[in-house]
C-alpha cells in the first residue's frame, strides 16, 4: 500500500487539504481511503474521519488511473487557499449496542471495548451485542486553507558554531556548479533548492540550526562532516557532552568545579551536596513554567505515546490518544527552559572526575563497615543518610544487592548487582546518581527510565572498572525526556541489553552512553542506539574495542516485507509527522572491528526533519541494514554515515539504502580508504538515489572495491511534488573497482543524466575538477 500526503512540500501559498490517504479499489469502485488527519488542517476542522472513501472531488469522479497522482494534482495546481472543496465519500461505520436490562442501547463501543467486557465477564454471567454495520453516503464542503505551522516570515537559515562551513571541503560544491553551469543543471538545481527552502516554511518552532541548514544547504554536507570530525577522536566524557551541545548550535559553560583534596569525609560530602542543589536549583529554574498538571499529563501520556510509535510512525488518528492530546504534550516542551535545563545537567556532570572520586572514596577508610539494615539493600555500608535531595548511601568493596531505588549512590566495589533505579528515575526524587568503582555488576530493571536515565529532571550513572551487564525493557541506559540521562563506562567488556527506546535516546533534552574501553555489546528491539526524537540529542560514543550493534529481530516491518524486521536507530533522528520536528541521532565509534545489524529506519538515517549521523572512525567494519539504513532519509530529512578507514562491508536485505534521499531530503554518505564491498544488488532503489525533490551524495574516496550493485539508475519520478531530484556517485582513487562482476566501469566518467551522475575516478575529485 502507498501512503501519500495531498502536499508533501511547506509551500506557504499551496493549500493543503490535510490527509494521508491510499488509493481503495474494489471491483469497479475507486477511491481515496483516508489513512490519518493532520492535526489543525481543512481536514480536521471537517466531519472527514480516517477509514472514510472519497469517490467524487468537485462534482466530479476520480480518475481509473493514476488516482493519487491526479488527486493531488488537481489540490496543488486548480485550487488555492480559502477555495471550496466539495467531496463525496462512503463511510463504512458499525454501530454497537449492549443489552442492559434486557434493553439493546447503543453504547460508544469499538471491538476492542467488547473484547474488554468479555474478558472481564465474571463466571455463570452473560453479556448479549448488537452489530450494526452499513455503508453512508456523505458530502462534505470545506474551505482549502495553508499547511498548519505554516510561517509567515522567511526561515533562519544559519549555524552560529560552524562560521567556516561555507569553505570547507569546496570541492563539492564545485561539482554541483559544474553541473549547473556547463551540463545545463542550473534550473534543475534551482528547483531543489527552492522546494527545499519552501520545506522550511513548516516551522514547529523545534527545528534544530544544523537540520535547518543542512536541510536547505545540501552541498554542505560533506563540510559540515569535515569540521565536526575535527572535534572527534580519542574523546572523554566532557568533550562527549560538548560535541552534543555542538550538534545542537549552543554551547553553555558552567564554572569549573574545584574538587576537595582534603581527607575529611565531610568536606567531600559537603562538596557533593553543593553540586547537586546547584543542579536543583537550575532544574527547578528549568521546569517552573510547567504546572503539576501539566507534569501529570507527560507522565500519563508518554507511555501511552511510546506505544503508539512502536506500532507505526503515524500516530495521529488512532482510539488511544486524541490528536489534540498528541499536540498540546509536545507544546508542553516550549514551556522547558532549555538553557537552564543544560546548566543543571552540565552542573552535575562535573562528578565524573575519576582522580576526585577515589580521593573522596579513601576518606571512608577509617569508618565503619556495618551490614546494611535498610530494606532493599544487601551488604556492607559505611554511610547512609536521608538528605534534602534523597537517600544517600556509600557502600563497601563486598557484593552487594540493590533492590531500594537511591538518589545517591556510591560503591566502592564488588560484583554487585542493581535491580533499583541505577542512577535513574525516581518519582519523588528529581536528580539521581550511582558511581560504581569496580566489579562485574549486572544492573537489571524492568521499570522505565533507569540505569542512568533522566524523565523530568537528571540521571547519571558511572561504572569505573569492570565487565558489566546492563538489561532494561524500555526508556533506559541513558535516556533524557524532558531531561538529561547517561551512562559512563569507563572500561572493561560490557553488555546492553533492552527493548525499545533505549541507548542513548532523547526528546526533549540529551540522551547518551559513553563507554570508553572493551568489547561492548548492544543489543535492543526498536527506537535504540543514538536516537535523536523530538527537540532531542541522543547518543552513544564507544571509543575503543571491536563492538557489535545490534538493532530489531522483534517488530515485523511496517511496510509487510517478509523477512524484514523494524529498527528506528543506530544514529537515527526521528520527528512526527506534521506534529514535531525530528531531533538528531548520533553514533560515534572511534576504534575497533565493528558490526553493526539493524532494521528499517537505521544507521545514519534521518525522519521527518530529523538528522541520522553514524560515524565510525577506524576498524574493518560490517554493515547490515534493510530498508532506509546505511546514510538515509525520508520526509524532509537528513542521513549521513561516514566510515574513515577499514575495510569495510555494507549489505541492505531489501534496498532503499546506502546514500538515498526520498521527498525533500538529502543523504551524504563517504568511506574515506579501504578495500570495500557493496551489496545490493536486484535491490530497489540502492546507493546514490534520490526521488520526490532530493538529493544524494555516495562518495567512496579509495581502494579496490566491489559494487554489487545495479549503477543503472531510473530518472527520477517526482511525482509527489513536481520538483526535481539529484544523486551522485564517486568513486575516487583510481584502484581497480569491480561493478557486478565487471571491470568496464572503473575509472570512468559518465555524462550526467536525467537526474543522476556516475564518476569512477583515476584520481581524487580535485584533480578531475582541474581538468575539466
Amino acid at each position: 500500500m502507498m501512503l501519500f500526503v495531498n502536499s508533501t512540500y511547506a509551500n506557504p501559498s499551496k493549500p493543503f487539504l490535510g490527509i494521508g490517504f491510499s488509493e481503495f479499489k474494489k471491483d469497479s469502485f475507486v477511491g481515496i481511503q483516508i489513512d490519518y488527519i493532520v492535526p489543525n488542517s481543512a481536514a480536521d476542522k471537517s466531519d472527514l474521519q480516517k477509514g472514510d472513501v472519497i469517490y467524487m472531488v468537485d462534482y466530479q469522479h476520480l480518475a481509473t488511473v493514476n488516482i493519487s497522482e491526479n488527486f493531488k494534482q488537481y489540490i496543488s495546481d486548480e485550487k488555492a487557499i480559502d477555495e471550496q472543496l466539495v467531496l463525496h465519500y462512503v463511510r463504512d461505520s458499525l454501530t454497537i449496542a449492549k443489552d442492559i436490562d434486557g434493553s439493546f442501547v447503543d453504547v460508544e463501543y469499538h471491538v476492542d471495548n467488547v473484547l474488554t467486557d468479555v474478558n472481564q465477564l465474571v463466571a455463570n454471567n452473560s453479556l448479549a451485542f448488537q452489530f450494526n454495520r452499513k455503508a453512508e453516503q456523505k458530502i462534505e464542503k470545506l474551505k482549502l486553507a495553508a499547511k498548519p505551522l505554516i510561517t509567515s516570515v522567511s526561515p533562519n537559515i544559519k549555524l552560529d558554531l560552524f562560521p567556516s562551513i561555507s569553505y570547507i571541503a569546496p570541492y563539492y560544491s564545485e561539482l554541483i556548479n559544474v553541473l549547473k553551469i556547463y551540463d545545463g543543471f542550473e534550473n534543475h538545481f534551482s528547483i531543489i533548492e527552492k522546494f527545499q527552502y519552501y520545506n522550511e516554511f513548516w516551522d514547529d518552532g523545534f527545528r534544530l540550526p544544523l537540520v535547518r541548514y543542512l536541510h536547505v544547504n545540501y552541498d554542505k554536507m560533506p563540510s559540515f562532516t569535515r569540521l565536526f570530525q575535527q572535534e572527534l577522536g580519542s574523546l572523554r566524557p566532557q568533550e562527549a557532552f560538548y560535541l552534543q551541545q555542538r550538534l545542537a548550535d549552543f554551547i553553555l559553560t558552567v564554572s569549573p568545579a574545584v574538587y576537595p583534596k582534603s581527607k575529611s569525609f565531610k568536606v567531600h560530602y559537603d562538596f557533593i551536596h553543593s553540586i547537586l542543589k546547584t543542579s536543583q536549583e537550575s532544574l527547578d529554574k528549568a521546569l517552573t513554567n510547567l504546572t503539576e498538571k501539566d507534569r501529570d499529563f507527560i507522565i500519563k501520556k508518554t507511555p501511552v505515546i511510546l506505544n503508539e510509535l512502536a506500532k507505526s510512525f503515524i500516530i495521529t488518528g488512532n482510539d488511544s490518544i486524541s490528536d489534540h492530546d498528541i499536540s498540546n504534550y509536545f507544546l508542553l516542551l516550549k514551556q522547558v527552559d532549555m538553557t537552564a535545563l543544560l546548566h543543571g545537567y552540565s552542573t552535575l556532570l562535573q562528578l565524573w572526575n575519576q582522580d576526585w572520586l577515589y580521593r573522596f572514596a579513601a576518606t571512608v577508610d577509617d569508618m565503619e563497615l556495618i551490614d546494611s539494615k535498610i530494606e532493599g539493600i544487601t551488604g556492607s555500608i559505611y554511610f547512609s543518610a536521608e538528605t534534602d535531595m534523597g537517600v544517600f548511601i556509600i557502600a563497601g568493596k563486598g557484593d552487594n544487592t540493590y533492590t531500594k531505588d537511591i538518589s545517591f549512590l556510591l560503591d566502592l566495589g564488588g560484583n554487585d548487582t542493581y535491580r533499583n533505579n541505577a542512577g535513574g528515575y525516581i518519582k519523588n526524587s528529581a536528580i539521581n546518581v550511582l558511581i560504581d568503582l569496580q566489579g562485574d555488576d549486572m544492573y537489571s530493571s524492568t521499570y522505565d527510565y533507569s540505569q542512568g536515565s533522566g524523565f523530568l529532571g537528571y540521571g547519571f550513572l558511572i561504572d569505573i572498572q569492570g565487565d558489566d551487564l546492563y538489561r532494561s525493557l524500555r526508556t533506559s541506559q541513558g535516556v533524557g525526556f524532558f531531561g538529561y540521562g547517561a551512562i559512563i563506562d569507563w572500561d572493561g567488556d560490557d553488555s546492553y541489553l533492552a527493548q525499545e527506546f533505549s541507548q542513548g535516546v532523547a526528546l526533549g533534552g540529551k540522551g547518551f552512553i559513553f563507554d570508553r574501553k572493551g568489547k561492548d555489546q548492544y543489543q535492543a528491539a526498536l527506537f535504540s542506539q543514538a536516537v535523536g526524537l523530538t527537540h532531542g540529542i541522543g547518543s552513544i560514543f564507544d571509543i575503543f574495542g571491536d563492538d557489535s550493534y545490534i538493532l530489531g529481530n522483534r517488530d515485523f516491518s511496517s511496510y509487510g516485507s517478509v523477512g524484514i524486521f523494524k529498527g528506528a536507530g543506530q544514529g537515527f533522528g526521528f520527528g512526527i509527522r506534521h506534529i514535531s520536528s525530528g531531533g538528531i541521532g548520533f553514533l560515534y565509534d572511534y576504534k575497533g572491528n565493528d558490526f553493526y545489524e539493524s532494521g528499517n529506519f537505521s544507521q545514519g538515517t534521518g525522519y521527518f526533519y530529523g538528522l541520522g549521523l553514524l560515524i565510525d572512525d577506524m576498524g574493518n567494519d560490517r554493515h547490515i541494514g534493510s530498508r532506509y539504513s546505511i546514510a538515509s532519509s525520508a520526509h524532509s530529512a537528513l542521513g549521513i554515515l561516514i566510515n574513515n578507514k577499514g575495510n569495510d562491508s555494507y549489505q541492505t536485505l531489501y534496498g532503499s539504502s546506502m546514500g538515498i534521499a526520498w521527498d525533500n531530503s538529502n543523504s551524504f554518505f563517504l568511506d574515506e580508504s579501504g578495500n570495500d564491498v557493496y551489496d545490493c544488488l536486484d535491490r530497489n532503489f540502492c546507493l546514490a538515489q534520490a526521488d520526490h525533490n532530493s538529493f544524494s551524495l555516495f562518495n567512496d574516496k579509495s581502494g579496490k572495491d566491489i559494487y554489487n550493485v545495479n549503477v543503472i539508475k531510473p530518472p527520477a519520478t517526482n511525482s509527489y511534488n513536481d520538483g526535481k531530484s539529484f544523486s551522485i556517485h564517486i568513486d575516487e582513487g583510481g584502484d581497480k573497482d569491480v561493478y557486478s562482476g565487471l571491470e568496464k566501469l572503473n575509472n570512468i566518467a559518465k555524462d550526467p543524466a536525467d537526474s543522476y551522475l556516475f564518476l569512477d575516478l583515476k584520481s581524487s575529485l580535485a584533480k578531475y575538477l582541474r581538468q575539466l
